[in-house]
């Protein structure tokens, strides 16, 4: 399967990113590491920045199809939308997961 990660090199994302590399699917990771981990082995890393929304749908844009896309760095109404036109047509699943409900927020709500 071809699989789009954005992240896919910290605590959650790592041990995903592994295991799908180790099932011989085609990952590649849209992430801001500059010099990505050694352990990335086969993956594509696409370098860049969750919140330049033109940016990742650019680089999305560049794929013809993508069996599914695992966003791990959703956290706001902006990056769903981002993720809506990035993945729209593109994408037979898409995934979105992440920590904002394990941490206190500027707002207060944990």
């Amino acid at each position: 399967m071809r699989i789009f990660i954005i992240g896919g090199t910290e605590n959650i994302s790592s041990p995903i990113t592994r295991v799908l590399l180790r099932q011989g699917h085609e990952v590649t990771l849209y992430n801001h590491d500059a010099q990505p981990p050694t352990w990335i082995g086969a993956a594509k890393v696409v370098a860049g920045d969750r919140k330049d929304y033109a940016a990742l749908e650019r680089s999305v844009g560049e794929w013809d199809s993508i069996d599914c896309a695992i966003d791990m760095l959703c956290f706001d109404p902006g990056d769903a939308e981002s993720d809506i036109r990035a993945f729209r047509g593109r994408a037979r699943q898409l995934i979105m997961c992440s920590m904002v409900s394990e941490f206190q927020t500027e707002g207060g709500a944990t």
